[in-house]
């Protein structure tokens, strides 16, 4: 039997995350410390020191500049780490991922970068 990791098929239907039938992979992770309040559809990237997962920032040299996993749930890592989930694989709705600020050719190269991992990110309409 697969692991959920609590993600129901209802969730990812209300979101509208997902945007076509590649098959979906969601792995277990950790929020460093500081993150802050994250949201499902939060496109991140792991730091070099520490194997965390941080918002994905295309101007950083940590390891957050290279986008890495889609957050599956609403997670608080403010001021503790925190266990939670990630979409390892799997086709995503660009307009309902949250990008941090990244300018329309930041997103560009990161969707680049994200099918190299597996997670297909298209536009929708």
């Amino acid at each position: 039997m697969a692991e959920s990791y609590g993600i129901t098929e209802e969730n990812l239907t209300i979101k509208n995350l997902l945007s076509g039938g590649h098959p979906v992979v969601l792995y277990p992770i950790v929020l460093g410390s500081g993150a802050g309040e994250l949201v499902s559809g939060q496109v991140l990237g792991r730091k070099t020191s520490d194997f965390k997962y941080y918002k994905f920032s295309a101007a950083a040299s940590d390891g957050t500049e290279t986008p890495r996993a889609v957050l599956a749930r609403d997670t608080n890592a403010s001021s503790a780490d925190a266990s939670t989930t990630a979409y390892v694989h799997g086709e995503f709705n660009q307009d309902k991922l949250d990008w941090n600020s990244a300018t329309s050719g930041q997103i560009d190269e990161a969707k680049r970068k994200l099918a190299e991992f597996g997670i297909y990110v298209k536009k929708i309409g």
